[in-house]
Formats: C-alpha cells, structure tokens, sequence
C-alpha cells in the first residue's frame, strides 16, 4: 500500500534527528513549515503554522547572556490570529503528572501576551493551554504553571510530546495577529518516557469487495478516486491515534446551512490489526440533505479522550446496495432473522431446499467458510460488527448484509 511505504520512510529517515530535554537549540533541530497538516520537511521538529512567518534557529552568541543558539520565531500581521510555532519532542516526553511547569527563556523587546500548549499526550491525558506575558526587557525566565491553566482547559497530568508556542496571543483571540520577532530557549520541564517509533502495518488492508459501480471512493488502491481538496486538517493536531471506538463526523455544505452530526462506530477497534468500520448515511439523522457533504471527519481516540498511539486508514469510500440483477427476486425472497443476530441467524427462502452458505467480514475477509444448512446458521465466532452472508440455492444466489451483536 503507497501510504505504508510512505510512512515508514519518513519514519526512518527521521530517527536521526533527536533533541534532549532541555531543549537548548544547540543541536538536532530541524526547520520547516506545517501547511494543511502536513509538515515539510517531514522530518522537521521545529516548524511554523497558521500563517506565521517562519521558525529557524539562530546564533546569538553577540548577546548578554549569551544564549549561542536560541530558537527564532517570526509572526505576520497577514497570517492566523493563532499563529503558532511547535516543538516536536523526538527523544523523550515532557513529563506533566507530578511536576506541571514548563520553564523557558523568551526574549523580545516589546510586550506581548503568549499561549504555551501541550499536545500529543503518551496515555488518555487532554491537551492543555496557558498563557503567561512578557514585559519587553529582553531576555526574561519564564515559568508556566499549568496546576492553573487557562480558564476551561484541564490540569494535564500525562507525558506529552509536542510544545506548542502562540506569540500573537489574546484571549480567545479577539486582537488581530502583528509583525514580531522573539526568540525562545533553554525549554526544561521534567522528563518523560523515551518516545519509540510507532509499529507499521506488516501489510496493506484487505481489498474491498464491492462492485466498482455501487462505490464512490476518495481514497484506495482498489476503485478510481475522485480526490477531495484536502485529505488533511489545520487545526494544530501533530497526529491521528490509535482508538477503541472511532466515529465519523460528516459536515454538510453550503455554509448558509452549515451543520454537523457524529455517529459512532458499532465495530470495536482492534490493536495492530485492520478492522472495518461502516456508518450509514442514513443514521446521521441531523442532515438535512446529502447532496452537498462537505467534510468527513474521522475522530479517532479513547471515551475518555487524549491519544493511544498511531492509526493507519486506508479504504475511504461511499457505498450502496449492490446492482440490481438476474438474482433479485431470489435476493428479495430471501430474509435473515433476526438481524442484528447474536449467536444463530434464521434465514428464511421461497422453498426448503438446503442452502450453501458462506460469510465475509466488512474487509471481505472470509469467516464462516462455506456450509450447507437447512434454514439455520451458527454465528457464535464472528465478532461484532456488519458481515456479509452469501447464500447459493440451486442456480440462485444471493447476498445479504448481517449485523452481528
């Protein structure tokens, strides 16, 4: 699978560039940008977002303290209101249970307002903000205590990997982004677990089953595409996550009726292993119409929030009820009872002839090889979630959709 490959070579080639808590600047700091979620270059871990102007690193040795190399970030009256620079923790976690201040160096010559952030938590642990305010004197040691975070944001209490760092702060935002240059350094916090790289998929997903002509698909090896504008996001997450639930958030378009809904996936997540999820139009019962579906958002996590690792997605698609043809009467004689099923499914046909039937999970896996049977079908193995029960009677064949409680 492309994105595999992908993944792994980036993850390769980014092992080599590490930095120690505290971060000094000194070395094993890369630049780059972060543009629609995607980091460039993607080994980057000191990098710009929403519209500020850049992130390097500088040589400050002419400077009283000397400071040597110290982080530069530059923002623009032209880009976001939250504007930000992140530091991607490649070596170790910042540790927040027990002691929750971050201690950094800022300088700047004029007064302004910051939002300092931690993302990307190692457990369940929530992102958390706070804000502290330089007075403009040049280098000044600041602590940012986040026993006390901003109003609304949680205590953290989880290891973290990802700093964020917002130099065009206000409350909520309110004041528009300026033009400035301040620079941070000596970043110090306790320090965490050592950051591993994440497990690859040993092998690409099952390939779907479902005839190319009941499937509108965006994403996949195996259906031609029709690609949306963007297959990512810009909201300052670092990472997707592994998850015991996802769910699927559908935004509908135009904006004049602007409106989302959340469903959540009836299949639970497997670790290390690719498992399929479907979710009906039909149970986003909010939309008002469907013919203008602006956004897919996959939200990926535990019940209780933070992140769990790292997830693969593969197979993006929109499907229907296959084609009709030369087996519809059959098909539409035949009937599963009850369905969702737990433990034996009764299935019912216009005469009472055996039946050869056969069951595939939503990944087109085989799980119930093929067996004849009269009028009932053991289900206890199959896990929950939607299958696909093939039945073959005589000359006729049909397919029903099953779901398994």
């Amino acid at each position: 699978m492309k994105k595999i490959t992908l993944l792994l070579t980036l993850l390769l080639t980014s092992m080599g560039f590490s930095q120690t808590i505290p971060v000094t600047f000194q070395s094993d700091i890369t630049n780059g940008a972060k543009s629609n979620g995607t980091v460039t270059p993607a080994n980057a871990n000191w990098y710009s977002d929403s519209g500020l102007t850049s992130t390097t690193v500088e040589d400050l040795a002419s400077d009283t303290p000397d400071h040597m190399n110290a982080g530069k970030i530059i923002s623009s009256s032209t880009g976001q209101k939250w504007q930000n620079a992140q530091l991607l923790m490649t070596n170790n976690y910042m540790d927040l249970t027990t002691n929750k201040t971050i201690t950094l160096d800022v300088y700047s010559d004029n007064a302004q307002d910051f939002l300092l952030k931690v993302e990307e938590s190692l457990g369940t642990g929530a992102n958390s903000e706070k804000s502290f305010s330089h007075q403009g004197s040049g280098w000044e040691t600041i602590m940012v205590d986040f026993t006390t975070p901003n109003s609304g944001q949680p205590v953290p209490n989880d290891q973290y990997k990802l700093l964020v760092i917002f130099p065009c702060y206000s409350p909520n935002f309110v004041n528009a982004a300026f033009d400035s240059t301040t620079y941070v350094d000596n970043i110090s916090t306790a320090i965490g677990n050592a950051i591993t790289a994440p497990a690859v998929p040993s092998s690409g997903a099952p390939a779907p089953t479902n005839t190319a002509a009941d499937v509108y698909s965006l994403f996949g090896d195996t259906y031609t595409n029709t690609a949306p504008s963007s297959y990512s996001q810009n909201w300052g997450q670092g990472t997707v996550s592994d998850y015991t639930a996802g769910s699927d958030d559908i935004d509908e378009f135009p904006n004049t009726n602007d409106s989302e809904f959340e469903v959540q996936s009836s299949t639970t997540q497997s670790a290390e292993a690719w498992v399929g999820h479907d979710f009906a139009i039909a149970d986003f019962t909010g939309l008002t119409g469907t013919a203008n579906l602006g956004q897919i958002q996959v939200l990926l996590g535990s019940a209780t929030g933070g992140t769990m690792g790292d997830a693969y997605i593969d197979n993006i698609y929109f499907w229907k009820a296959p084609t009709a043809g030369v087996d519809d009467f059959f098909a539409n004689a035949v009937k599963l009872h009850p369905n969702p099923a737990y433990g034996v499914v009764n299935i019912s046909t216009p005469t009472n002839a055996a039946l050869e039937v056969s069951v595939h999970d939503l990944l087109g896996k085989l799980v119930i090889p093929v067996q004849t049977i009269q009028s009932q079908l053991n289900i206890s193995s199959l896990n929950p979630g939607m299958h696909f029960v093939n039945m073959k009677q005589g000359t006729n064949t049909a397919t029903k959709k099953l779901l398994v409680n």
